[in-house]
Order: C-alpha cells, then sequence, then structure tokens
C-alpha cells in the first residue's frame, strides 16, 4: 500500500474518520490493527515477523524491569544476560534475512581468489519490506529500557504499536520510545486544524515524490544500467538527478509520514532539514536522515566514546559508524564503500580544520565575502555527496569504477543525448524546471524563514500554492505505482 497511490488515502481516510468517532478505548486497537492491516498487504507473511520482533522488545522490556522490582537494581548480570539476548534475537532476524547471502557470496569470492574452491550454497534473499527500519526501532527501546532511560511498557499491544505505527513503519523515520510511546498511549480529540496542516504537509511530500522523483527516475535508470555507454557530461547529469531523486522521494515519503500523523494527533520526529543547504559533510549528517544519523550517534558512536578518545580510536569510531550505516542500506560492498567514503569525508574535514592555521582561515575569511564563501561551502559538500551517491546507486562496484572512468571522456558528447535518455524533450524541460523550483524554495526556507512563514500565514497565498500544487500534480505528475526507493532497506 504505497503513499502514492489512491488505495492508502482511500485507507487513512477510513481509519480517520474511525479513530475520531469511536470511543477513546479503542483508538490504540484500531490504530494497531490498522498497522498490521497496512504491513500485511504487501505479504501476510510479513506480519508474523513484526510481531515477533515487537514482542521480543517487549517480553525483554518486562524482564529487565521485574529484575530491578525484584533485586533492586543488584542483579545486573542478569539484566545485561536478557538484553544481550533479545539484541541477538533482532539482529539475528534482520542478519539471517538481509545480509546472508551478501556474507555467502563474498566468503565464496574471497575462498576463489585464494585458489580455495568450496560448496557453499546461493541464497536467493526474501527481504520484508522495512525491516531494518522496525529491527531498529525494535532495538531502541530495548536499548532504552536497558540503560534505563525509558520505563518498560507492561502491555505487550503498546509496544506492537510503537513498533508497527503504520505512517512511519516501512520507511521511518526510526522513532525513539521517549518520543512516540507518549503520543500514542494517551486518546486524541478530534481538532479540525490538524487537517489542513496535515494535508499541506503530505502534499508537499506527495509534490517531492511524484513531481519530481519519479519524473526523473528513467534517466538515472537508463545513465546506470549501462554507465559505460555515456560520457561525463551525462554521468554527471544522471548523478545530479540521483541525489535529487533519492532526496525528494525519501524526505518526501517522510512528509507524508509525518503529515499523516500529525492529522491523527502524533508529531513524530523531522527526519530531513534541506541538507543539500549543508556547509560541511558533519553538518549534512544532521540534516540527513536524522533519525538514523542519530541513533547510530546515540547507541553506537558515543558508547564507543566518540570522539573523548585517542585520535586512533576516533578513527575507529568514525570508521565503525559510517561503514555500518553503510551495511544498515543495503548488503552490498558498494553500500559499505559509500559509507566509508562518508567516514573519510568526516576525519578530513576534521584534519584539515586543525591544519589550517586559524590566521589563514581568518585571512581567507576577509577576503571572501561571506555569500560567497556560503556557496561555495553549500557546493563543494553537493559535490561530495554525489561522489557517495554514485556508490550508493551503481548495481556494483564495477558500475561504480565506470562512472568514475567515464568522467575523463568530454569528447564524445553530443546535446541531442540528452532527449534520449528516457525523458522526452517537454519532461526533461518540466524536471529540470520542478527542481529549480525545489531548491528554490529551500533556500528561501533556510535563508529566509521568517519571511516565508509570515508569507505562508496569509492564508490567501496559502491556498494559492496548496492549489497550484495540486493542479501541477494533476497535470504533470508520475502516478505509476513506483515504490520509494528506501522499502529495500
Amino acid at each position: 500500500m504505497l503513499f502514492n497511490t489512491a488505495q492508502y488515502w482511500l485507507f487513512f481516510t477510513a481509519i480517520v474518520t474511525a479513530y475520531y468517532t469511536l470511543p477513546a478505548r479503542w483508538q490504540q486497537p484500531l490504530l494497531l490493527l490498522a498497522s498490521y492491516w497496512f504491513y500485511m498487504a504487501w505479504d501476510p507473511r510479513h506480519g508474523i515477523l513484526l510481531a515477533g520482533c515487537s514482542l521480543v522488545a517487549w517480553l525483554c522490556g518486562v524482564l529487565m524491569e521485574d529484575c530491578d522490582r525484584r533485586h533492586a537494581g543488584r542483579q545486573d548480570g542478569r539484566r545485561r544476560l536478557i538484553f544481550t539476548l533479545g539484541m541477538c534475537c533482532l539482529f539475528g532476524v534482520l542478519f539471517s534475512y538481509k545480509y546472508t547471502g551478501f556474507f555467502l557470496d563474498s566468503l565464496r569470492d574471497g575462498l576463489a581468489w585464494l585458489g580455495i574452491r568450496a560448496e557453499i550454497p546461493k541464497v536467493s534473499p526474501f527481504l520484508p519490506v522495512g525491516i531494518s527500519f522496525f529491527t531498529f526501532q525494535s532495538a531502541s527501546y530495548v536499548i532504552d529500557v536497558f540503560t534505563r532511560s525509558a520505563p518498560a511498557v507492561r502491555s505487550p499491544f503498546m509496544v506492537m504499536l510503537f513498533v508497527s505505527f503504520f505512517p512511519q513503519l516501512v520507511a521511518g523515520p526510526i522513532e525513539r520510545p521517549d518520543n512516540l510511546l507518549p503520543q500514542l498511549s494517551k486518546p486524541h480529540v478530534f481538532d479540525f486544524a490538524r487537517v489542513p496542516r496535515g494535508l499541506a504537509i503530505c502534499l508537499w511530500g506527495l509534490t517531492k515524490k511524484v513531481l519530481i522523483a519519479d519524473m526523473v527516475a528513467p534517466v538515472v535508470e537508463t545513465v546506470y544500467s549501462v554507465p559505460e555507454s555515456f560520457p561525463a557530461q551525462i554521468l554527471i547529469l544522471a548523478t545530479v538527478f540521483f541525489a535529487i531523486q533519492i532526496y525528494c522521494d525519501f524526505s518526501g515519503y517522510s512528509d507524508i509520514a509525518t503529515g499523516s500523523a500529525h492529522i491523527l494527533g502524533v508529531e513524530l520526529m523531522t527526519n530531513f532539514r534541506r541538507p543539500y543547504m549543508a556547509r560541511s559533510i558533519a553538518e549534512f549528517w544532521q540534516r540527513w536522515h536524522i533519525s538514523l544519523s542519530t541513533w547510530f550517534r546515540d547507541y553506537i558512536y558515543i558508547p564507543l566514546g566518540g570522539n573523548r578518545v585517542p585520535a586512533l580510536r576516533w578513527v575507529f569510531n568514525i570508521y565503525t559508524v559510517f561503514i555500518l550505516s553503510g551495511l544498515w542500506h543495503g548488503a552490498a560492498w558498494t553500500f559499505i564503500a559509500w559509507g566509508a567514503l562518508h567516514g573519510t569525508y568526516m576525519l578530513a574535514q576534521r584534519w584539515l580544520g586543525l591544519l589550517v592555521p586559524k590566521g589563514v582561515q581568518s585571512a581567507v575569511s576577509a577576503v571572501i565575502p561571506a555569500p560567497l564563501r556560503t556557496a561555495l561551502a553549500i557546493g563543494t559538500v553537493f559535490i561530495m555527496a554525489c561522489a557517495g551517491w554514485v556508490f550508493f546507486r551503481a548495481g556494483s562496484m564495477a558500475d561504480a569504477a565506470a562512472v568514475f572512468a567515464g568522467l575523463g571522456d568530454w569528447r564524445s558528447f553530443s546535446p541531442g543525448q540528452i532527449w534520449s535518455l528516457g525523458l522526452p524533450r517537454f519532461e526533461m524541460m518540466l524536471a529540470l524546471g520542478s527542481i529549480a523550483m525545489l531548491l528554490a524554495v529551500e533556500a528561501l526556507i533556510e535563508h529566509a524563514p521568517n519571511w516565508c512563514s509570515r508569507l505562508w500565514a496569509a492564508t490567501p497565498i496559502r491556498w494559492s500554492l496548496c492549489i497550484a500544487q495540486v493542479y501541477a500534480l494533476l497535470c504533470f505528475g508520475v502516478f505509476r505505482e513506483v515504490e520509494f526507493i528506501y522499502f529495500q532497506f
């Protein structure tokens, strides 16, 4: 059940109507049933896995809290055993479904490289949609109860609802217990003001998905399917298009999830904050997929010591976090390379800042005007991000190498090639115009937020903008059922 289909909006309308019509005591059971109905629409078998992860998290929380109650916190060894078993169950499920085939293939290839022939079976992965998201959300609950950052919930159904809440179930944001559980635990009364605001957020998400991401997708697919066949100019265009596609696709999903939850009286965490306006790679990761980056920060990076460790240990911490982040996205060496590249970016940014004397930095700041420095910084970060997206999008390391090798071919380009990349001339111009519109809107929000807020507060302007978006979607939107990119993660 995709957000960009009439099926979802009929489903959502029915759920909202029932949610605010039924007595308050039925709101949580309704949301739980709706969430499982939503998830099992892909495959009924997936519901068993979702329920299993939720019940493991609930049981671990109850058992750990019971240890505290019975032994006044003295049985830390028993709590640690329960925590360890729970995490092994959750991540064992994730590993078995997502990574078994990758590691067996890598082992087979490694042994072959050493001249050893081994009969290692070929495993065809069956990947339940959104498995990385709900296992990480389940793990966040277990970790928070273990560290006593959150109390255990005695009702298994509340933990199941926390893990499965349908707006953010399949592609996030990855919520934390202290934000989502209190909101789901209390009844909500209908507030009409929430409806237009939530729908406006959903409309912006649909615009990014249907009018931009799905519009440029054919160009990206055409070029990245045979990257060795195209010159540098086309490869750069396709890579920039993919940077826009993945941002609009993923942040569009997050917007629709946020808007849907808002109508139901629930505020989800912000998952994107104009990442292509970042002025450094560190800032980029404070703006991109915030729920995942903060998950790794709080549960991996800080427990490893963060940056309060010797230099070599800090290097290890950085690479550990970013390589795990790459593996979270997919079981392939391309994702590992993507994560390692961003880890290298973080190290280079830190060390270059330490190597360049303060006096030189001040002199450069005095010579180059602030607006130009900002533009140069944003442009540099965008280019670095695009270099990483090559690994993220390429089907293999060989394809990624072909893209980088093709960047040296500037001679065989013909402008007419642009119109043979899967988009007719009008659609290509429309895609470029939509991207320009997106970047202009984000630049205004970034650099003139107060002016944008006043503009949006004016009812005629707000309605005019929403009507214009609806008109553009109806006239030019891509309404075939295109899955969101992050469903595969």
